[in-house]
């Protein structure tokens, strides 16, 4: 089943996405010049919804890979912004271990009860094979 996102859906997901990258992801100074990349990576990217991606973990969510595009037919990534070598090119649906969204006020992404990709998907955790 498709979940299409609507464009006012996009503008909300990616000031949330903005912000976790400014104060979580990539905050600091030494970040700055990734942040900048990132940011731009999600402004240039107003008419597809996108996400951050993690590597998958336990419980909670592993380090984070990267952006991307999310492609409302295949339920799949297209990577926008590497911040990680091992960040994939794409990811499909079947890699896909988690769902999460930002939490503005906690500023953490928390796991929602969900089996396939929705508007409210700020985050993903993917199952990588070497």
């Amino acid at each position: 089943m498709r979940t299409r996102t609507t464009a006012s859906d996009r503008r909300a997901s990616h000031r949330r996405l903005c912000g976790a990258l400014s104060r979580v992801l990539l905050a600091g100074v030494g970040l700055e010049g990734q942040r900048e990349r990132a940011l731009a990576a999600v402004a240039g990217a107003p008419d597809r919804h996108v996400v951050a991606a993690f590597r998958g973990g336990g419980t909670r969510h592993g380090p984070f890979l990267g952006l991307y595009a999310m492609d409302d037919d295949s339920m799949g990534g297209t990577r926008v912004f590497a911040a990680s070598r091992g960040a994939p090119l794409s990811f499909d649906r079947a890699s896909v271990q988690a769902f999460y969204k930002y939490d503005t006020v906690s500023r953490s992404f928390d796991k929602l009860d969900a089996v396939r990709f929705t508007p409210r998907t700020n985050g993903v955790s993917l199952s990588l094979t070497r």
